[in-house]
């Protein structure tokens, strides 16, 4: 048996329908009477009998249960039929398919203009063909529709106005606005209104109340006139088809139509509207100007009396405005937007980033039961939402870089520039070790480095502690914000602290004493004013030995000992590198003699007649 590939049905040209959505629907096709021709579509590749065409040229929209009417007609002898639908990527004749065939009919009679169902209420939403499989003794094919159609949702109309539950007169025009929510606008629709006491379970569509308007516009705004209304309570519905059909017709069709949509506020009409006390309401906090910072929270606080007469739909809307003008379009609510808060309700929290970095909001509190005008009052005082980067921590102390005694007292001071007065903050001070390559042993703040046992509060600007051991340490100081509102805040100390058991003053003779408390030696010049140590330069191995030699320049040692008033050659010493730390007393003239190895570079005498010159380009003059 041989498999031949899918193959589109043939092109016919039909009015295209936008959206249909009936309980049942036969779409209307080429072939249009029993024993007429079946036009050749491609449905056989030739070289057999097999061949089919489906008459589904259009690409149609559908929502909710609906029996479709597929015709299709088979030339040849098929011994098996079977129709399916399959998800494609668009309406173009050669997209793809995007998932698996789905089966919806077997065992299907061949012929010209056949007929079978589709029944779309589980088909997910989502765009698709319908395809016919052929099977005879010889071979199998497919053929796919030309046509598409596209299950989508029918839209559920949303109530915009009124907004509350209203009291009025007889003959008082009552604004209605709807969003049905198709932007196509395929959807008819009935507007109607109805006593609330009424019933309207299981009656026809365009029996339903007394209507107020029909029409197919996505966006509905009209008015309803009450002139001549008994005094009750009614309700405003709607009720919407996309069968293409007005609402009466699709009733008289037999058409589906969904149970209308109910506004969820009444209008209730009365002989007299009664005169009713307004509420008071008072914002008592913020009392005065707050800032806050990032988006740190305060507490808006208020109360409202009652209505008189109260309803049961009595709420209160805290909201903060750019100005203190009520109902000019700039209130921004707090809280609950599309849920207000009851009439009992005192507080609700308000959080800085909720505004912009910079801005300064009045808050309000508006109260309303859904039938008296609305009253709203501000609180005395703003609220301004500071930039945390524009605080600042400075550590001021210390600025003593000087080696210092253990036991010494550290003090530290730092201040705080501005901070919001609500911040909600605390201080921390760390002394962190310096290591061999200058920067802190822990890179970041540990408790283990924390002198202060408890936080300092922001009252606070200084503190001291006592330093214990010796070494280089850097102090850091760290403001916290305990809500979360900011980033922390870190400075470091002007300077590093030195701490050191060496005394402040040290007196190199005592490196001779018995027992010095610095290991160490002298080594003395060779005569008076020679200046022996005029440089001294040591680190690198210059013999091989392993071990980095040492150079001590004497100025005006011998020969030729000129001293001040003239420039003596002087001598150089290296002392060879030793694994012993030398310790005692020195004379330079024993370098290379006795207990000190290594070697003299006695200067040469200069001639006073010679004036020093460049020689080798170098910029450097010799004698």
């Amino acid at each position: 048996m041989r498999s031949k590939g899918t193959v589109p049905g043939s092109r016919i040209g039909f009015r295209q329908f936008r959206r249909l959505g009936t309980s049942v629907l036969t779409i209307l096709m080429a072939i249009g009477c029993a024993g007429c021709p079946v036009p050749d579509n491609g449905g056989s590749d030739g070289d057999g009998d097999l061949s089919a065409s489906i008459a589904f040229f259009s690409n149609i929209r559908l929502s909710g249960e609906q029996n479709v009417t597929i015709v299709y007609s088979t030339t040849g002898s098929p011994t098996a039929i079977s129709a399916y639908y399959v998800p494609v990527a668009s309406t173009a004749i050669d997209a793809q398919a995007t998932g698996a065939e789905v089966i919806f009919a077997n065992n299907l009679s061949a012929g010209a203009n056949q007929t079978t169902s589709l029944n779309t209420l589980n088909i997910p939403v989502g765009l698709y063909r319908v395809g016919l499989n052929l099977t005879d003794t010889s071979e199998s094919i497919k053929v796919l529709s030309q046509g598409t159609f596209e299950i989508t949702e029918l839209p559920t109309p949303q109530f915009e106005l009124p907004d509350r539950d209203l009291q009025i007169v007889a003959g008082t025009p009552v604004d209605i606005r709807i969003d049905v929510g198709d932007d196509e606008n395929a959807v008819q629709w009935r507007l109607f209104y109805v006593e609330a006491s009424v019933s309207t379970e299981g009656l026809p569509a365009n029996q339903i109340g007394d209507p107020i308007a029909t029409g197919a516009a996505s966006q509905i705004i009209t008015i309803w006139n009450t002139t001549g209304l008994s005094n009750g309570t009614y309700r405003i519905g709607i009720s919407v088809t996309d069968t293409g059909q007005s609402i009466d017709s699709a009733v008289n069709n037999n058409e589906t139509i969904p149970a209308p949509t109910f506004n969820d506020f009444s209008v209730t009409i009365v002989d007299e509207i009664p005169q009713r006390t307004p509420p008071t309401v008072v914002v008592s906090q913020p009392s005065t100007d707050i800032e806050i910072l990032g988006s740190e929270t305060t507490l808006i606080q208020f109360e409202v009396t009652r209505f008189e007469d109260a309803t049961e739909f009595e709420t209160v809307i805290p909201f903060y405005d750019v100005d203190d003008i009520p109902t000019n379009g700039n209130e921004v609510t707090i809280g609950q937007p599309f849920d207000p808060f009851p009439i009992e309700t005192t507080n609700v929290v308000f959080a800085g980033n909720l505004i912009g970095l910079g801005e300064t909001v009045y808050i309000g509190v508006t109260a309303d039961d859904g039938v008296s005008d609305p009253v709203t009052a501000y609180a005395s005082g703003t609220i301004t939402r500071l930039d945390p980067d524009a605080a600042r921590l400075t550590v001021t102390q210390p600025t003593n870089a000087l080696a210092q005694k253990p036991g010494t007292e550290i003090n530290v001071a730092w201040q705080i520039d501005n901070l919001p007065t609500t911040a909600n903050a605390v201080v921390d001070i760390f002394v962190r070790r310096i290591g061999s390559d200058g920067n802190p042993v822990n890179s970041t703040l540990v408790d283990s480095d924390k002198i202060n046992a408890n936080p300092i509060p922001l009252t606070q600007t200084s503190t001291s502690f006592t330093a214990q051991l010796p070494g280089k340490f850097r102090i850091t100081a760290r403001l916290t914000f305990t809500d979360n509102s900011a980033d922390d805040l870190v400075d470091d100390a002007p300077v590093d602290i030195q701490i050191s058991t060496l005394p402040t003053i040290f007196w190199l003779g005592s490196l001779l004493d018995s027992t010095p408390q610095v290991k160490g030696a002298i080594f003395e010049g060779v005569q008076f004013e020679d200046n022996a140590g005029s440089a001294f330069e040591g680190g690198e191995d210059f013999d091989g030995g392993g071990l980095d030699e040492t150079f001590i320049v004497s100025r005006y040692a011998k020969p030729e000992f000129q001293n001040p008033s003239g420039v003596g050659p002087g001598e150089a010493y290296m002392l060879r590198g030793n694994s012993i730390r030398y310790a005692g007393r020195y004379n330079l003239n024993s370098v290379a003699n006795t207990g000190v190895p290594g070697f003299v570079f006695s200067g040469v005498e200069p001639n006073p007649d010679l004036a020093p010159t460049d020689t080798d380009g170098q910029h450097l003059h010799f004698r």
